[in-house]
């Protein structure tokens, strides 16, 4: 059986894909999804909050990301 490694720049476009169909995400959806470190993908969360696409809400234990809505 072959494992099959998806490249992070994929992985960040999985992320922003859920999010944007599911409305948000938590820590937990995303590791599930990409079966992939609770520390890999706080690093994609925290990268993409600070590049501006993402804002997270919500304390430690309860933070889910969502877009962040463009200002007209």
């Amino acid at each position: 059986m072959t494992r099959r490694t998806i490249k992070a720049d994929d992985k960040r476009t999985i992320i922003i894909d859920y999010i944007r169909k599911n409305g948000e995400a938590k820590t937990e959806d995303l590791v599930k999804l990409l079966s992939s470190s609770t520390t890999r993908i706080k690093v994609l969360l925290y990268q993409l909050v600070d590049e501006g696409i993402l804002v997270s809400c919500g304390g430690n234990r309860n933070r889910t990301y969502k877009l962040k809505e463009e200002e007209s």
